[in-house]
């Protein structure tokens, strides 16, 4: 499981952040309270972020 999300040793970063989520929070942000969506964009812009959520996975 770590080399799927990229952890593949130690002190390697693995994602921590799924891409859909983070689109999702930064629409509801810019629907809700747009003049907080740069403050937002600044705090995960670094986050390294990828397919976490598997969206065939039914369990």
């Amino acid at each position: 499981m770590t080399e799927e999300l990229g952890a593949t040793g130690p002190g390697a970063r693995p994602v921590i952040a799924d891409d859909d989520v983070l689109k999702a929070t930064a629409l509801a942000i810019t629907t809700y309270c747009p003049d907080q969506l740069a403050s937002y964009l600044k705090s995960v812009g670094d986050l390294k972020t990828g397919a976490t959520v598997d969206s065939d996975d039914h369990h």
